[in-house]
């Protein structure tokens, strides 16, 4: 008996050291196509706002109007896509559809020859990231070797190496618009070289060992299969939320009115004359606070209380605003771009952390749903309504484009009067 007993632990030894192995080179794998993800995207989606305006004479209601709809239907199929991968639990299959979603979503791009066409191909790539993130999220979680936070240390990585791939990204999108082609053809140069980068990640997604966590690791946190009852109930479990959590959402939905597509910015930008190889620059530095500004606030900001943080982040909002009403030349809206980054590196955290703080465990899905709705409505909203304040500008005798900065500078404000009722 002590021999079979011996036996079996041994293979369960043997078992979990595999586990490790194949989980540790399954990590590399995906933190390898995170790099390759964030290049692809900054490579087809930096210009796109220019493309659109510049090629195709898209103005700033339509492209409102447009990514409006994108992003209200990226949303939603974002939370739609993590319930189909919790039944199916096939991650690696759903990861797989994904890329090739975002394949055809660039060629699209590539071949374009109306907003139309940019319009499918922007869903499509909405689409292929809810799939693609919600894949990862999971494989993540199911590759965490030590069964105890490791997949906390293993997300922050991967969001790390998706970062270098954007900031490597925006360096290529810099060098080709500095080459002396045609405009319109170097837009397209640009959207064909995120595929190669595709099609090596889609290599990569191939080298990854599909693991079961819940199997090889008994402390691991593996979310359970959704059934309709349970769909069910989780819905009518939305009603045990406290009034603190509604209010704290209101607020928070204040905010993210505010957050209209950053292509706004680049309307504004060629209007000024600057030219793409320089809006790549912005992006760049962009991008770069606001990881500074994620790490001053896990470093240092963490011990202010949610209402002086949520200050502090609608405050720097309201100065990006305000400089990108009157901004008129290069050097002004590196500003807008760098405290715009600030916000977003504050803000981004502290509004999950606000939401989840004031809710109890067993409510954090209901909680987090809820958030993903009001989410996706308030883009919906907020981007309608920069498209459309262009003659809220003229009528002030400013240019068009500092349309959605007067609309963001309002929300703004609003949102630092709301910062002394947010409860910890």
């Amino acid at each position: 008996m002590s021999d079979t007993m011996s036996s079996i632990v041994l293979h369960r030894n043997a078992e979990q050291g595999l586990y490790r192995i194949i989980a540790a080179q399954n990590n590399k794998y995906i933190l390898f196509s995170g790099f390759c993800f964030g290049i692809a995207g900054s490579l087809s989606l930096s210009l796109l706002p220019n493309f659109v305006r510049n090629i195709m004479g898209c103005d700033a209601k339509s492209f409102g109007d447009m990514n409006a709809i994108i992003l209200a239907i990226a949303f939603a199929l974002r939370s739609c896509s993590t319930f189909a991968i919790d039944i199916v639990a096939d991650k690696k299959t759903f990861l797989k559809i994904g890329i090739i979603i975002a394949l055809i979503s660039k060629a699209f791009m590539v071949l374009s020859f109306s907003i139309f066409m940019i319009f499918i191909a922007k869903i499509m790539d909405r689409v292929s990231k809810g799939v693609r993130t919600s894949s990862i999220n999971f494989m993540i979680c199911d590759n965490n070797i030590s069964g105890k936070h490791s997949d906390v240390k293993l997300f922050s990585q991967y969001d790390a190496s998706h970062t270098t791939g954007i900031l490597c990204g925006l360096f290529l999108v810099k060098m080709i618009c500095s080459i002396e082609i045609n405009e319109n053809l170097k837009y397209r140069l640009v959207f064909l070289l995120s595929i190669p980068f595709l099609l090596y990640s889609y290599a990569l997604a191939n080298k990854i060992i599909a693991l079961d966590a819940n199997k090889h690791n008994d402390n691991n946190k593996v979310l359970h299969k959704i059934t309709y009852d349970n769909f069910i109930a989780l819905v009518l479990r939305t009603k045990l939320l406290p009034k603190k959590y509604w209010l704290n959402l209101l607020y928070i939905f204040i905010v993210m009115l505010s957050y209209y597509d950053i292509g706004f910015l680049q309307f504004k930008s060629c209007d000024l004359g600057i030219t793409n190889d320089k809006i790549a620059i912005h992006q760049i530095i962009y991008n770069v606070f606001i990881i500074i500004s994620s790490i001053i606030s896990a470093k240092i900001l963490f011990v202010l209380n949610s209402r002086t943080r949520f200050l502090i982040g609608s405050t720097l909002s309201c100065f990006a605003n305000l400089i990108g009403i009157f901004a008129s030349n290069y050097t002004s809206m590196m500003f807008v771009y760098i405290f715009g980054g600030l916000h977003i590196g504050i803000m981004h955290g502290l509004m999950y952390s606000i939401l989840t703080g004031c809710i109890q465990p067993n409510l954090t899905k209901n909680g987090l749903a809820i958030f993903y709705l009001s989410e996706a409505v308030a883009l919906f909203i907020g981007n309608i309504f920069a498209g459309r304040m262009g003659d809220i500008a003229i009528f002030f005798s400013l240019p068009q484009s500092s349309g959605p900065f007067i609309f963001g500078i309002i929300l703004s404000s609003i949102a630092i009067l709301c910062a002394t009722r947010i409860k910890d």
